[in-house]
């Protein structure tokens, strides 16, 4: 049987924002929490000549005919082009052979319009029935998409935009950003001049940002916070599991368990630790919920690239926080770094080192 072909204006003129992919989307979430969706981890590769990345995502929903395959891409550059920051397209295959069906070309359409059709079933379940002014944060396609899907199930008399772009948003955020390629920065840009020319109060800040080799980060302990990090290889002996220190070349298939060491002296509020995983694992537990232990409650999140973690009340003391991810790609690579900051008090901040990691 041959495979389909279709285009993003044939998809375009037969897939719409109306009440059919309203449904579909909230069935999607409904299934994902009753377990009948099988949803393996994102396959990820960074393209950091290009300051770009290449997403592969899919899931089945148990009992269907079919499932898709996404192949999505994101270039931050595009810009600089005249290109979208963002592309894509999905593959239709068959849940009962495994052959394709169908090769959709959408460059990203299907992506923006489910991710909008979610937004309007989030805001049907948790906004308020009543609105009047409605807010979203960037002027892109996405939050056309999101407007769009609030008015699906929302009415309301004034909108309210905030963007990077000055061209793109309403006169009066006072919010914009300058990026500059490496050739183009010199060690004048470093000293800047702030001048306020109306009378009252204002509140104001400028970031310095800029991109090291991770290899070259080392651990920072200028504060009262203070992480060590560590991996080890989960293996099965006859006493039973054991942790060993992750030393040599790893193999694919390798659990790899990531420790993190937390020292604070003395007690804080909302603080927020963020842990980069290795390009080449992926976590064995992708679910987000509250956990405690040894006195400490905090909300644990995985993300595409990092573990999250987010604690409301962080007493004096020393933590261990653990996790396992999974082996799955030969090469070299960092592990990444572990990096925590309060964020009632942000120059209370601090983070490990990172070091190399080898799969044969």
């Amino acid at each position: 049987m041959p495979i389909q072909i279709i285009s993003e204006s044939e998809l375009r003129s037969c897939v719409f924002m109306d009440a059919e992919g309203f449904r579909a989307i909230a069935d999607g979430f409904t299934e994902m929490a009753r377990g009948n969706v099988t949803l393996p981890p994102i396959l990820r590769i960074d393209i950091e000549d290009h300051r770009g990345e290449v997403d592969v995502k899919t899931a089945y929903i148990h009992g269907l005919e079919s499932f898709a395959i996404k192949i999505a891409a994101g270039f931050l550059e595009n810009y600089r082009l005249g290109l979208p920051t963002g592309s894509g397209m999905m593959v239709l295959v068959s849940a009962e052979t495994g052959r394709p069906i169908a090769l959709l070309l959408d460059n990203g359409y299907l992506t923006d319009l489910r991710t909008g059709l979610a937004g309007a079933v989030a805001a049907d379940f948790l906004c308020r029935q009543a609105i009047t002014t409605a807010g979203v944060v960037g002027s892109g396609t996405q939050a056309r998409f999101q407007i769009r899907g609030l008015a699906m199930v929302r009415s309301f008399e004034r909108l309210l935009v905030y963007g990077i772009e000055p061209d793109q948003v309403e006169a009066g955020t006072g919010f914009y950003e300058e990026r500059f390629v490496r050739g183009e920065i010199e060690p004048a840009m470093g000293g800047i001049t702030v001048k306020k020319t109306d009378d009252g109060v204002s509140w104001g800040s400028v970031h310095w940002q800029y991109l090291e080799d991770m290899s070259k980060v080392t651990p920072y302990a200028g504060t009262p916070l203070q992480l060590v990090k560590t991996l080890f290889v989960k293996k099965m002996t006859d006493e039973g599991q054991v942790l060993y220190p992750a030393q040599g070349a790893l193999s694919v298939g390798d659990e790899l368990v990531v420790r993190i060491e937390l020292r604070v002296d003395r007690d804080m509020e909302y603080v927020h630790m963020k842990d980069q995983r290795p390009s080449g694992t992926e976590p064995v537990d992708v679910r987000s919920r509250y956990r405690y232990q040894d006195g400490l409650g905090y909300y644990q999140s995985t993300r595409d690239t990092a573990t999250h973690f987010f604690m409301d009340y962080l007493p004096k003391g020393v933590y261990v926080f653990e996790y396992s991810t999974r082996v799955q790609h030969k090469g070299q690579y960092q592990t990444g770094i572990a990096s925590i900051q309060c964020m009632y008090a942000p120059e209370f901040n601090s983070h490990s080192e990172s070091f190399d990691l080898e799969v044969q």
